[in-house]
């Protein structure tokens, strides 16, 4: 890069060499060409550096983003298939209780169950749920640590 701001500014003082009268003032054009354009290439490598600094910054996090919403997708496409495997009686009081938001009571009038088998069906279904989110929890640890 010294070359070429060296060559450049001996072309300006070609360009320009009608204007001067002395050896003194080439010498002065010459030191004040070269030293601005020197200091125009270091601050335009300053700002070049900062940017791919942000960039790289951005992409690191923009990364981080796309993968944790990835994450979250499938954590969640596991949790509805889960919810899907269900027993469709114990599938059907699950959803009236966490999808749909009716409580014990409501749900056993509505399906003319008791009381107790509404229980029975919520905590059969969330020992169901857990054990297969427990599988693909540590299916995916798995893959984190040996991919």
């Amino acid at each position: 890069m010294a070359e070429e701001i060296a060559a450049e500014a001996l072309l300006k003082l070609w360009e320009r060499h009608t204007g001067f009268d002395n050896i003194s003032s080439i010498k002065s054009f010459l030191y004040t060409t070269t030293r601005n354009s020197s200091v125009s290439w270091l601050r335009k490598q300053k700002t070049d550096t900062k940017k791919v600094r942000e960039l790289t910054h951005l992409s690191e996090k923009t990364e981080g983003t796309v993968l944790n919403q990835m994450l979250e997708t499938e954590f969640y496409r596991t949790i509805f298939v889960a919810i899907n495997t269900l027993p469709p009686q114990c599938r059907k009081i699950f959803r009236m209780l966490f999808i749909e938001g009716k409580d014990a009571a409501e749900i056993a009038r509505e399906l003319k169950l008791s009381l107790s088998t509404i229980r029975g069906q919520k905590a059969r279904a969330i020992q169901l749920l857990r054990q297969r989110i427990v599988l693909w929890i540590s299916a995916f640890t798995a893959l984190l640590f040996l991919g």
